[in-house]
């Protein structure tokens, strides 16, 4: 009798960020991408199958429950050692030993003698330099590729090694640090415009979970089962690495179009590439051009084997959040919001998949950007800001209409080339002009309508013997109208935050 063993490394996000430290974050990165590429795929047991690896997740097929017992203990082990928590599924039957945790080995210090760590405040230690031997090997995994070490994960080698082939004789590689106030993070602040700045993306597949129910539903055998579960998950593993790769190959193109020479260190640093995840850090001017790259290489990548996607029509699609966030932000908070917006994001192509009934759920985007420290959530802040009951008219206000699809994106970049053409200072006006009873949007369309007839004709509203409509940036849907102008705006407001820099240079 076989068995299926499934590893889940626990809280993968928790366990790259939760240090506040960036060079932690890339070790504990580059830890999990070991773990997931080599520790486990180089277990050799007799009568164990890989399945995949990838993602901070694995499975495998065993023919016998000793042979699984051995695998796990070899996996706990390499978890173990890089002080990981590692839970399994076991079963016959798959989908239950992917989706049912049995097993939970939680790492903890042999010791507890000492006082705690001095760099992560995580563990106690008796070291001379305060800093506990498992915080410290993170910490140098996160520096390896320094100063002429190539000690890279194999998924940066491999984004690397692309890059340096298109441009022959550059020597690139990913920001690690981006404290202008330390040497070793001034070409890293350089990368991000010298603005203390970037954006933090998280990227997800949509409908996976209708992959398996799919082909469950077509009763194949247990052998074709097998088969289509392996091939399928290794090329959903190929397929981000590939789009990750497409979008780092354009946020670099771009960034060389901007500047006069090749700067070695890039505007760009991916933490999480594998499975269907993607999480990057990656300067503000150039996440959209990111996403949107990613979103079609994905899509494209996954319809070159239409066989493997029988629950979506033949391909794939992928969703994103993107918080544009000061460097100061602490990355486990920020990754927690950006996780909130890639869920808005998700939730709304389940939406326009029923509402269209097409296949697969489109890709789409939310996005926030914040100047703040503090965060609550997107649907506080937007039910703060951008909503509101209009007394006067009795219709209900949204001033955003975020999350988007790529299609609906499409008219956003129309409505923001519009914009750009109208000073910065005078938007900043639309947003408390909006946020207003029906009389004052009005009076701010006469005013603005001077020097930008455009706007006044496009956000118009019905006014009762003079406009008989709304203007065509605002939908409306008996009691409710809503506009992306703000969206548009917002978009506008990151770019011109880019140009200002905020970092004093040597020639200052």
């Amino acid at each position: 009798m076989s068995f299926y063993l499934c590893y889940d490394l626990k809280g993968i996000q928790q366990y790259i960020f939760q240090i506040p430290k960036l060079t932690c974050c890339i070790g504990g990165s580059r830890m999990i991408d070991e773990f997931d590429r080599q520790n486990a795929r180089e277990i050799n047991i007799p009568s164990v199958k890989l399945i995949y690896t990838g993602g901070g997740k694995g499975a495998f097929q065993c023919e016998s429950r000793e042979s699984m017992d051995l695998l796990k203990e070899k996996l706990v082990s390499s978890a173990r050692s890089k002080a990981l928590t590692i839970r399994f599924g076991m079963d016959e039957d798959y989908t239950r030993a992917a989706r049912e945790i049995r097993e939970t080995f939680c790492y903890q210090p042999d010791s507890l003698e000492g006082h705690p760590c001095e760099l992560s405040g995580l563990y106690p230690t008796e070291e001379s330099d305060g800093i506990h031997p498992l915080i410290a090997k993170r910490e140098r995994a996160g520096r390896a590729d320094w100063n002429g070490q190539s000690l890279a994960s194999g998924l940066e080698k491999e984004f690397l090694s692309a890059l340096n082939s298109k441009y022959s004789g550059c020597s690139f590689r990913f920001f690690h640090n981006v404290n202008a106030a330390d040497p070793d993070g001034i070409d890293g602040a350089a990368s991000l415009g010298n603005r203390n700045r970037w954006a933090v993306v998280c990227m997800d597949g949509n409908d996976m979970g209708l992959q398996f129910l799919k082909f469950r539903e077509q009763k194949k055998s247990e052998a074709e089962w097998q088969e289509w579960l392996k091939e399928m998950s290794q090329k959903l593993d190929e397929c981000t690495r590939k789009a990750t790769a497409a979008g780092i190959v354009q946020v670099t193109q771009a960034h060389l179009d901007e500047i006069p020479e090749y700067p070695e260190v890039l505007p760009i640093r991916p933490l999480i590439v594998g499975g269907d995840d993607v999480t990057v850090l990656v300067s503000c001017r150039y996440a959209m051009l990111f996403v949107e790259t990613v979103m079609k290489a994905f899509e494209q990548e996954s319809s070159r084997t239409p066989d493997l996607w029988i629950g979506t029509g033949g391909r794939l699609t992928i969703s994103a959040g993107i918080l544009f966030s000061p460097v100061t932000l602490p990355l486990h908070s920020a990754l927690n919001y950006t996780e909130m917006l890639l869920a808005s994001a998700k939730t709304h192509g389940r939406d326009l998949k029923k509402q269209k009934g097409t296949n697969a759920s489109p890709a789409c985007l939310d996005w926030e950007s914040v100047t703040e420290g503090l965060l609550d959530s997107p649907a506080a802040r937007r039910q703060r800001e951008f909503l509101f009951e209009d007394h006067e008219t009795g219709h209900s206000v949204e001033l955003t209409m975020r999350p988007y699809s790529t299609e609906e994106l499409d008219a956003l970049e129309n409505m923001k080339e519009m914009l750009e053409e109208i000073p910065a200072n005078i938007r900043y006006q639309f947003h408390p002009a909006l946020f207003a009873s029906k009389p004052e949007r009005m009076a701010f369309y006469a005013r603005i309508g001077k020097n930008y007839p455009f706007v006044k004709n496009l956000l118009m509203e019905p006014l009762e013997g003079i406009y008989e409509k709304y203007g065509a940036w605002w939908e409306n849907t008996g009691s409710k109208q809503r506009t992306r102008v703000l969206d548009a705006l917002l978009l506008l407001q990151e770019e011109n935050r880019m140009t200002q820099e905020t970092i004093p240079t040597e020639e200052e």
